[in-house]
């Protein structure tokens, strides 16, 4: 599989191949071109050249619709789904449900739904509009999707970045009970300890191009750094010397919309992580907050 746009090669004569009923990880820097690929094999991006065999059929690049025919569904880190219409409506959107010929069945899509909730451990209630529903339960109705559509290739794409720590075990035993049922997961992760706890085998992409497939069990996770950096690295987080100096901004009391109240102080030479799960509140921070103090100091601007 070959993918290229103006100036860049995103994927060069890669090939995989994926069995079923395995969760599958793949795993490389960002730009190696993991997005990329899941998104020919979801019919996202036409390839350039090469072929998609999947079901005793060979595709040389998938349409959306062919690949929902052909039981690929995806999951992506910013879920596809519609905020003000209810956990069922969500479901099934795009499905025809009931007989009717212009407006479905409510009562047995909310039935479909309730089962398909339930066969995940859930009790959700299929009348509820999506916007109420917590990130990790926003992720429930996204595998639920992708079992009523009889998915047999369910792909992942860093599915446990927008969910807590807490709630990253119920989402692999979720993982672990589709793969029960025969469902080949493909699992896109850069978090190296949940491919080592949760996947079968890892495939590796660098620089576009496809260095390995390895069992897990027979790797370590030096092994996978080095595979996926192309060397030996000797210091994950190596010191650095650098001299920290006096504030060069201050933020104090800042709130926006009720979802936040933050204090923060930058330093010279300092990075300053700011932490959070989606929908917490780090991308809200715009000049419409109020009750701040701001305070810069010219030397953040030079």
């Amino acid at each position: 599989m070959s993918k290229r746009y103006p100036g860049v090669t995103a994927l060069d004569n890669v090939s995989l191949s994926f069995a079923k009923g395995e969760i599958h990880a793949i795993m490389g820097e960002n730009g190696a071109g993991k997005s990329t690929l899941i998104k020919i094999i979801a019919g996202a991006e036409t390839p350039n050249s090469g072929v998609i065999e999947t079901g005793g059929r060979s595709y040389g690049g998938m349409k959306p619709a062919e690949a929902q025919n052909a039981g690929i569904s995806v999951i992506y880190q910013e879920f596809n789904l519609a905020a003000s219409l209810s956990v069922a409506e969500n479901i099934f959107m795009g499905k025809r449900i009931g007989k009717g010929r212009f407006l479905p069945d409510l009562k047995e899509m909310n039935r479909l739904a309730a089962k398909a909730m339930a066969d995940l451990g859930s009790n959700i209630k299929p009348e509820t509009l999506v916007f109420e529903l917590s990130t990790s339960q926003q992720q429930l109705v996204e595998i639920a999707k992708a079992i009523v559509s009889n998915c047999k290739v369910l792909i992942m794409d860093e599915p446990s970045a927008a969910i807590a720590v807490a709630e990253v075990e119920n989402m692999f035993r979720l993982v672990r009970g589709l793969k029960a049922k025969g469902v080949t997961v493909i699992y896109i992760s850069h978090r190296i300890d949940e491919v080592f706890g949760l996947c079968d085998r890892v495939s590796i992409l660098r620089d576009g191009q496809y260095v390995t497939t390895a069992d897990i069990e027979g790797l370590t996770r030096k092994d996978l750094i080095r595979l996926m950096v192309g060397r030996e690295l000797k210091e994950t987080y190596p010191v650095h010397g650098t001299r920290i100096g006096g504030e060069v901004l201050n933020v104090k009391d800042l709130t926006g919309n009720g979802d936040f109240h933050l204090d923060l102080t930058l330093r010279k030479g300092e990075i300053l992580g700011i932490a959070g799960l989606v929908g917490a509140g780090g991308a809200r921070s715009s000049p419409r907050c109020c009750a701040a103090t701001l305070s810069p100091f010219p030397a953040l601007w030079r």
